[in-house]
Formats: structure tokens, C-alpha cells, sequence
């Protein structure tokens, strides 16, 4: 390698990162930059696992993002390992973003939180005072399985709505 090639100021970074991402930004062939790390004697980056990599240095690498003029914005969707590390060990960008000493742009996303575990369908809460559509969402079953189980029972249960709401207005009584 010549000295007007872009790779010596980017030998600190062999064995660091990858030879490709060196190649990209010194503007050589992958094959010179492994070639070079070659033949100085060095091993080539071992991929690390997610957990090897500390907190701060995730958050040294979002702020070093953020310093080169990146998109903040939303996911890095140029840099899924920066991502990834972040939902790893903040458990969003929103929050990495946040750690880094940085104002977040836009707004968080949000996951989807679980429903609850469903209950199962027990004579105890069939004879409960909690409405058919109340132990649909609270155990899953449909409210017509609740009807028939509670018949089945021997349960009674009239769970119309307000007569004045459905039409079934009662005369007014006269003084």
C-alpha cells in the first residue's frame, strides 16, 4: 500500500473493524486492506456477541453517530448491529438516544404489551356477578359459550341494557 491510498490512516482500525467497512471508507479493495492486515500480523476482528459489548460503548457509538451527522431519526436502518446492541441493552433507540446524553427525535415505538394470561372459564366465575362480555375478556371465552354454560347451570341471568337504551321505555307512572 501506498501511502497516497486512503488505508493508513485507517490501520489503527485493522483487526478492529471490519475489512469491508475499511475498504469502504479508504476508498480500497477489501482484498488490500486484508492483505495489509496480513502482513502486519493481524488477525482479522472476531465477531463479538452482543453482550460482550458494554453498555458505554454502545452509547459511545450512538453519540459518535449522532456526531457525523447521521439520521437520529427513527430506527438506524443503515446500522442494524448499532440497533441492535441498543434494543440489547436499553431495550429501544428511543432509550439508548436518551442515555447517550442526546434529545431524541420523534417518538418512542412502543411494543405491543402482551394480553394477560387467559383465566379458565370456573363455576365460580360463571355464578359471579361479572357480565358475559366481562368473562369474555377475562377468560377468552365468546359470551355466547358463557350464556350456555351458565344455562347449562341453571343460571339465570338477564343481561339485557337499560330498557330506555334499547326501546322498551316503561309508561310513567301518574300522580
Amino acid at each position: 500500500m501506498t501511502s497516497r491510498d486512503g488505508l493508513p490512516r485507517y490501520r489503527r482500525l485493522l483487526g478492529v473493524v471490519r475489512d469491508e467497512e475499511i475498504a469502504r471508507g479508504a476508498g480500497v479493495s477489501v482484498y488490500s486492506v486484508a492483505a495489509t492486515r496480513r502482513k502486519l500480523g493481524i488477525a482479522p476482528p472476531r465477531s463479538r456477541t452482543l453482550d460482550a459489548i458494554k453498555p458505554a460503548e454502545v452509547l459511545r457509538l450512538v453519540r459518535t453517530r449522532s456526531r457525523s451527522g447521521k439520521r437520529m431519526y427513527g430506527l438506524p436502518s443503515d446500522d442494524s448491529r448499532l440497533l441492535n446492541l441498543c434494543q440489547y441493552h436499553f431495550g429501544c433507540w428511543y432509550a439508548a438516544v436518551s442515555a447517550a446524553g442526546l434529545k431524541p427525535e420523534g417518538v418512542p415505538h412502543r411494543k405491543g404489551q402482551r394480553p394477560p394470561e387467559p383465566q379458565p372459564l370456573t363455576e365460580a366465575l360463571l355464578r359471579s356477578g361479572k357480565s358475559s362480555a366481562a368473562l369474555e375478556l377475562l377468560t377468552g371465552v365468546p359470551r355466547s359459550r358463557v350464556a350456555y354454560k351458565r344455562a347449562k347451570l341453571g343460571i339465570v341471568r338477564d343481561e339485557r341494557t337499560n330498557a330506555a337504551r334499547i326501546g322498551l321505555r316503561r309508561p310513567a307512572a301518574s300522580a
